[in-house]
């Protein structure tokens, strides 16, 4: 909260002008060393000069409403003697003072329970207000903050409590350091007359323990206990002895406690009822209360139980039965036992002494036993383990079952059977008690055998046996025809289970890949073997035949070029092939007669397919000349002796010569003798020279793409 104490300047500057002495510090500023409030009023003085050795309202531990912690604090500790409404007035000596408070309920509680925030705030003001400030009718508040009122509703207390009030002097060094008046009313009494008594002693739990713990009906100051614990005496079934005694939270600085801890020199180790009372110690006195109130010497009397111990023990007895086992369970517990608590690892419970219990199944459980009394328990456990007097069972071999072997099932019922009755799941039985049995068939069945012993006992047992193929040996190509250099795919199809395989392919080589791929080279038929191998049911081979064709080889040549009037034959022939090519011809060759072209040829030699492609352009430059002289000297001297022309790509020729009178005098449609240089017309006719003048030539061709050609001209004929 914030103020301005500003009109306590001057009241600051007086007391040092007048010299005034700051109080001590203060003897009740903790709650460990607090007042005890034993009548209505109490005057304070001067104010509380500061906050003690412990900072009770320390936050985060102590959630209090004074949002400043302790400044300069008194505590009061107090226990209500009779229950009704609390109310209580701190009253300032100066009426400018601002006094806040906090009451804390430390019922079986102590100091210390203020500071980690444990013993319950139940009312506190932090007002602004200067002047009076407390519990009083009329108000409404539980807790007011800085801006709230200056009073709080009262308290309803109960007789027995124990409570722990804070004033706490908030204007400081700005204040007056004046006392106040704090005054107690309403309808409940809080200053104590009476004695402190026992008022019980805590349960002794059954260990028998050297110890036990008295709880008072009001706190008692820690100074009047006598450590050696003479302040107590215990009467009953077996002679006790006191060793020691000491308050609960004494040895931590409080003042005053309401329970003490009475060590004995041994356990008490007989059951049955004592008695404790109060007396007056080594010390000479015997317990007192903050007000000063002892405890009634010898008259203060109060009985407690010490409890039989029991322990928990059982034994058990197995009677085996064909479908039950019957165990008969028997305590030998021992204690004054009022109550039994059996649990059979099984589920079931009974609270029998000794009980008897079915188990239908065969197995492990932990049997747990409790027993108790009003103040004791203990618990055993045991394990029993039922094992199967009569069971039915059996065993067959081999345990890899191939299709069609004979299997030997034999009988290995827990007991003595006297009959067998056997289901092979596949439409036959047997009473045999070991019978051989053979699968004709692979698949899963479920074996079934009953047998019955001479006490009508009677077990069923069901077993799945499963029955493999034996092995078949087959297999795929990815082609029946293939061609020479394609890979050609072998995928196993065997059916079985098997694990090794051998591939012979027919050239010689092998493979032991369950799915090889293999090329071949060179065409022709190859008889295909698979061998597989089961390493339990046999080996087993399979062949087929694969066809291998040649891949055709086609080659055209390099792309050329051709002159008018000559043709290009193409060949692709490849055996027995199929051929198409770009002229829509099927022939293995084909002659090209006119360029430019592309042609291309596809060769298909049973599904091997080949091709290839040519160009074929126009030659111009490269192309032999058309030469016919236009005379010649038959003399005899070897030059010029035959009219000899050139004309190139002629396939058909035909020369006609005429004299100057129109006379064929020569001709020839012969190509080869045409061509010869040393055969043409030698300028004769019927053997005999001709003069020497001017002929006619006629000449008519073919050129060998189809086109026809016609040369004529005068020859003239020398010597």
């Amino acid at each position: 909260k914030s103020r301005i104490h500003f009109i306590y300047c001057w009241l600051c500057l007086l007391s040092i002008y007048m010299g005034l002495p700051h109080p001590a510090s203060g003897q009740f500023s903790d709650c460990q060393t607090g007042i005890f409030v034993c009548q209505s009023s109490y005057t304070q003085l001067t104010a509380p000069p500061d906050s003690g050795l412990i900072q009770e309202l320390d936050y985060p531990s102590n959630t209090s409403c004074l949002a400043t912690n302790e400044n300069y604090t008194a505590w009061y500790i107090f226990t209500v003697s009779s229950g009704g409404t609390l109310e209580f007035v701190i009253n300032p000596m100066f009426a400018l003072d601002d006094y806040d408070f906090a009451l804390f309920n430390i019922t079986g509680l102590t100091c210390n329970d203020i500071a980690n925030g444990t013993a319950p705030e139940v009312r506190c003001n932090y007002s602004a207000a200067i002047g009076p400030t407390g519990l009083a009718a009329g108000y409404s508040g539980v807790s007011e903050p800085s801006g709230g009122l200056s009073f709080c509703a009262p308290l309803t207390v109960n007789a027995g409590e124990t409570y722990a009030l804070v004033v706490d002097y908030f204007s400081g060094n700005t204040g007056s350091f004046q006392g106040y008046d704090l005054n107690f009313s309403g309808t409940a009494t809080i200053f104590d007359n009476i004695a402190p008594r026992i008022d019980s002693v805590l349960p002794v739990n059954c260990n028998r323990t050297n110890q036990i713990t008295v709880q008072l009906s009001e706190p008692v100051l820690c100074s009047s206990i006598a450590p050696d614990g003479s302040d107590f005496a215990i009467s009953g079934p077996s002679a006790v002895t006191i060793a020691s005694a000491s308050g609960n939270g004494c040895s931590t600085g409080n003042t005053f406690t309401s329970q003490v801890v009475l060590n004995f020199t041994a356990p008490i180790s007989v059951t049955g009822t004592y008695y404790l009372k109060t007396r007056t110690g080594t010390d000479g006195n015997t317990l007192e209360d903050n007000c000063g109130n002892a405890a009634l010497n010898g008259v203060d009397s109060i009985p407690f139980l010490i409890p039989d111990v029991v322990i928990a023990s059982f034994t058990h007895q197995t009677v085996p039965q064909c479908h039950h086992d019957s165990v008969y369970f028997t305590s030998t517990s021992t204690g004054q036992i009022t109550n039994y608590l059996w649990s059979f690892g099984d589920g079931t419970i009974d609270t029998a002494r000794n009980p008897v219990h079915a188990y239908h199944r065969k197995g492990t459980y932990v049997v747990t036993l409790t027993v108790s009394n009003p103040y004791c328990s203990n618990t055993t456990r045991d394990t029993i383990t039922l094992v199967p007097v009569y069971k039915a069972n059996f065993t067959w071999s081999p345990s890899y079952i191939c299709q069609g072997i004979v299997v030997s099932f034999r009988d290995s019922t827990i007991g003595t059977p006297v009959s067998w009755e056997w289901d092979f799941d596949d439409g036959t039985s047997s009473i045999q008690p070991n019978p051989f049995h053979a699968f004709n068939n692979p698949g899963t069945y479920d074996v079934r055998l009953i047998t019955t012993d001479n006490t009508g006992c009677r077990d069923t047992v069901i077993k799945q046996v499963t029955v493999v193929s034996n092995i078949t040996a087959t297999f795929d190509m990815s082609t029946r025809q293939g061609c020479t250099g394609d890979p050609i795919q072998f995928t196993d199809l065997t059916s079985g289970n098997p694990v090794q395989w051998h591939w012979m392919f027919g050239d010689g080589s092998t493979s032991s890949q369950p799915n090889p791929t293999h090329q071949y080279s060179r065409a022709g038929t190859y008889l295909i073997t698979l061998q597989v191998t089961d390493s339990i049911c046999g080996m087993d081979t399979e062949q087929d035949t694969l066809v291998i064709f040649s891949q055709p080889f086609v080659y055209l040549g390099s792309d050329t070029a051709i002159c008018d009037g000559e043709v290009i034959v193409l060949n692709a022939a490849f055996g027995d092939a199929s051929y198409l090519w770009s002229t829509g011809e099927v022939t293995p060759s084909i002659t090209i007669r006119e360029a430019p072209v592309e042609v291309w040829v596809v060769v298909d030699n049973y599904g091997c397919i080949g091709s290839d492609t040519i160009r074929i352009m126009q030659a111009v430059e490269t192309c032999p000349k058309v030469f016919i002289p236009s005379a010649f000297s038959p003399n005899g001297d070897g030059h010029n002796d035959f009219f000899h022309f050139f004309i190139p790509n002629l396939v058909e020729l035909e020369v006609f010569i005429y004299n100057r009178w129109g006379e064929l005098i020569y001709y020839s449609d012969d190509l080869a003798q045409l061509t010869n240089r040393r055969r043409c017309w030698n300028g004769k006719y019927r053997d005999e020279p001709q003069d020497i003048g001017t002929y006619q030539y006629v000449i008519k061709g073919r050129y060998a793409n189809g086109e026809p050609v016609v040369f004529s001209g005068n020859l003239t004929l020398i010597r």
